[in-house]
């Protein structure tokens, strides 16, 4: 029901090679509203079974205001879970 360009910038914080890492986001879509929040990404060795490669774990929150919160807020969190 939206359609909306967001124009937002990404940082690193807390970075420990290779093990993890602290990505913080925040982008504006104008009218549409605007995103933030913060992701903790974590890698580790590959389960049982995995040749090569990495695991790959994360913890996000994330916030949404304006439009988007008034009309997609379940959306966004779908989303966001999957």
């Amino acid at each position: 029901p939206v359609a909306a360009r967001f124009a937002g910038k990404i940082t690193l914080s807390d970075i420990q090679p290779p093990n993890s890492y602290t990505l913080a986001f925040e982008g504006q879509g104008g009218a549409a509203g605007f995103g933030k929040g913060s992701a903790q990404v974590k890698l580790g060795a590959p389960g049982a079974g995995v040749d090569g490669g990495c695991e790959l774990a994360y913890t996000v929150h994330a916030s949404v205001g304006g439009k988007v919160a008034q009309l997609g807020q379940r959306l966004v969190d779908g989303a966001a879970k999957s």
